[in-house]
C-alpha cells in the first residue's frame, strides 16, 4: 500500500494510508499485530482533517501563519505548530518534487485553519486550489 508512517514520540507512530488503501491497511495491521504484543491500534481518521501545502511558496504562507521557525524545518519533520487559534501536526513530507507539507488538524479547527491558509495565501502568495 501506498502509506507513510511517521515516528511521533520514542512509542507513538502515525500510519496515514490513501483513502483508498485506509482499510486494507487497517486491516493488515490488526491481522499481525500478535495477541501478546503491548501496542494498540487507534483509527484516527475521523478525528483529523489533511490540508496539504505544496509548491515553492508553501514554507514562505506557512511561515506568514505560525510562530514556528519554518527556516529550521528539515525534511521529513513532524512536529506540532500554532495556526490561528489551532494546533496541527505539520510534516515537512511530499512526494510531488518541490517544497511541500501535509497538515494534520483536529476537524473542530479545520475551517478556520483553512480559511487562514486561503485567505492570506490568495492575497499574498499566488495560492491556487488544485
Amino acid at each position: 500500500a501506498d502509506l507513510t508512517v511517521t515516528k511521533l514520540s520514542p512509542d507513538k507512530f502515525m500510519v496515514v494510508a490513501t483513502d483508498t488503501m485506509h482499510n486494507h491497511v487497517l486491516t493488515h495491521m490488526r491481522r499481525r499485530l500478535a495477541s501478546d504484543t503491548h501496542a494498540i491500534i487507534s483509527d484516527v481518521t475521523g478525528a483529523y482533517a489533511q490540508i496539504n501545502l505544496q509548491g515553492p511558496r508553501s514554507k514562505d504562507l506557512l511561515q506568514a501563519l505560525t510562530s514556528t521557525d519554518m527556516q529550521n524545518f528539515p525534511f521529513r519533520t513532524a512536529a506540532e505548530i500554532d495556526i490561528g487559534y489551532a494546533r496541527a501536526l505539520c510534516m515537512r513530507i511530499t512526494y510531488v518534487g518541490e517544497l511541500g507539507y501535509e497538515l494534520f488538524i483536529p476537524v473542530e479547527q479545520a475551517q478556520h485553519v483553512y480559511d487562514l491558509i486561503v485567505d492570506r495565501g490568495e492575497d499574498d502568495f499566488g495560492l491556487k486550489h488544485a
